[in-house]
């Protein structure tokens, strides 16, 4: 098996059509050609050439009338989950009832335009050469790489079958119309939990009056202070580490992460891997959190543990809108105690907006994803109305944020 990278567009149904008549066309011209030179010159080369060219155009009449549509084919992706920059791999099964000898088979597999990292611009057209012969089952694999964020559709596969000496070329689209979903970039991130419990009440006192028949909804890391009585061994075990159990009064937390849509395309990836590590330490704390995104039609979700893939598809779809920033104070504000803004620049008239929404909120933190800071007065104001501001420029910043 050959893979080789190609740059072009796949034949329409009408020119494989064409293609199809027009090899047979000259297929038969060779064919009545050599015969007729073979009958005027009666010569021994003329008729080696007839008989030594038959056998080749006799089977590529064959490969004219032999359906390509025989052929079955499945495409399997590799792994469940797959995340923002990594590599995936693809998997084709195809399959036959006629064992037709075929010399040389050609795959063309576009991969979708969408699922190649933005930065790079570079969609992969991948050209698989085989050679099956009488096989009726081959299993053939590649890679794509830099995947990039988003729910993604594979496009029809098209195979193509040759003859030895190229008089004959016949062509099929086969339907394998899979999709796949990658997720936001996950990475490990220092910054503290998104919660509005800032009582000094040791964890030792929170669980000192508690009853034997509070309900456990969970798991968390262990935090000092935590009594032996809650440690859960069982998955401390599992994990190599030290986990505590979560009891459903302590999920209570009216945090939430508000995503800004109107970002530019680029940063907004950004923005959204940044995003994802920050809920993922939330939730890995034992903490509920709410997502809300901020765009055309502004939603709210709240998630916890449990619904690991639930928050992960919801960013994994979402995409940057276009149009210009709307600001509209949502109903469900109010039932906010903190929250964490993440937008791609930061102006007054945003300081202004969230100062003036913010008073039932203990705290606001800010975080932009600006390559230039704000105005000192922009600074000044967002500090004397509490609000927490953080810049970030490039990946190191995100380290600064504990």
């Amino acid at each position: 098996m050959k893979l080789k990278f190609f740059s072009g567009k796949r034949l329409s149904a009408k020119m494989l059509t064409a293609s199809r008549i027009v090899n047979l066309i000259f297929l038969l011209t060779i064919l009545v050609g050599t015969f007729v030179l073979a009958m005027i010159q009666g010569g021994y080369v003329t008729w080696f050439l007839f008989y030594g060219l038959l056998p080749f155009e006799l089977y590529g009449l064959l490969l004219f009338f032999y359906p390509l549509s025989d052929f079955s084919i499945k495409r399997e992706i590799v792994n469940v989950d797959h995340y923002a920059g990594g590599t995936m791999k693809v998997t084709l099964h195809l399959q036959r009832k006629w064992p037709f000898p075929l010399f040389s088979l050609t795959i063309y597999e576009e991969t979708p335009r969408s699922i190649v990292d933005k930065e790079k611009k570079v969609r992969q057209s991948i050209k698989l050469v085989l050679f099956p012969f009488w096989k009726r089952t081959l299993t053939i694999s590649y890679l794509i790489h830099d995947l990039a964020r988003g729910e993604h559709y594979f496009q029809p596969i098209q195979l193509q079958a040759n003859d030895l000496l190229g008089f004959m070329s016949t062509r099929k689209d086969l339907s394998s119309t899979e999709s796949v979903i990658v997720y936001p970039k996950v990475k490990p991130l220092s910054i503290k939990p998104m919660t509005a419990n800032n009582s000094d009440r040791s964890h030792s006192q929170r669980y000192k009056n508690r009853k034997g028949t509070t309900l456990v909804s969970g798991v968390r890391e262990y935090q000092p202070g935590d009594k032996e009585r809650i440690i859960d061994w069982k998955s401390s075990a599992k994990r190599n580490e030290l986990m505590s159990k979560n009891f459903e009064d302590e999920q209570t937390n009216h945090s939430a992460l508000i995503l800004n849509c109107f970002a530019d395309p680029l940063k907004f990836e950004e923005m959204v891997s940044f995003s994802a590590s920050a809920i993922a330490t939330t939730l890995k704390k034992g903490l509920n959190i709410g997502l809300v995104l901020n765009k055309t039609n502004a939603d709210l979700h709240w998630y916890n543990s449990f619904q690991e893939h639930s928050w992960l598809l919801h960013l994994a779809k979402i995409q940057a809108e276009t149009t210009d920033e709307i600001f509209q104070e949502q109903s469900f504000f109010n039932q906010l105690s903190a929250a964490i803004y993440v937008t791609d620049t930061i102006t007054m008239e945003k300081i202004r907006y969230f100062a003036s929404i913010k008073s039932s909120w203990q705290t606001l933190q800010i975080i932009a994803f600006d390559d230039s800071a704000a105005s000192q007065h922009i600074q000044s104001f967002a500090k004397s109305n509490d609000i927490d501001m953080h810049f970030i420029t490039n990946e190191q910043d995100w380290l600064k944020l504990g």
